[in-house]
């Protein structure tokens, strides 16, 4: 009975074990998003309070854009699907011909550069 017993043990200690590495996976250390660094709304840097751009990078490699102004009224709202590598992001606006930036993001700013153009945004 006792030898019953240890074998139990044993075979349950190895089915913990087993369970826990393959959970191991689902820890949060990564960003929301997935590691994805655009994920996200941002709001472009202006020196007065006007009518501002935004835009919103979804973790699903959708977003959308339009105008916002400090009331918190978004307008002229369109959408886009996206791709992103480390330096670079193609937004497809559904019109045929997506357009490819340079981007970078330091603390809590991103910045679109595309041809010779660059705006800022700052994360919300």
């Amino acid at each position: 009975m006792k030898t019953l017993r240890l074998i139990g043990v044993a075979l349950f200690t190895v089915l913990m074990s087993v369970n826990l590495t393959a959970c191991g996976g689902d820890d949060k250390d990564e960003p929301s998003g997935g590691g994805n660094p655009l994920v996200g709304t941002w709001v472009e840097k202006v020196t007065d309070d006007s009518f501002r751009d935004y835009i919103t990078f979804k973790a699903d490699g959708t977003g959308f854009a339009g105008d916002w102004d400090k009331g918190d009224r978004y307008e002229d709202i369109e959408s886009f699907r996206y791709k992103y590598t480390n330096t670079t992001v193609t937004l497809d606006w559904g019109d045929g011909s997506p357009k490819e930036y340079q981007y970078s993001i330091s603390g809590k700013d991103l910045s679109l550069s595309r041809g010779g153009e660059t705006t800022i945004y700052t994360k919300q």
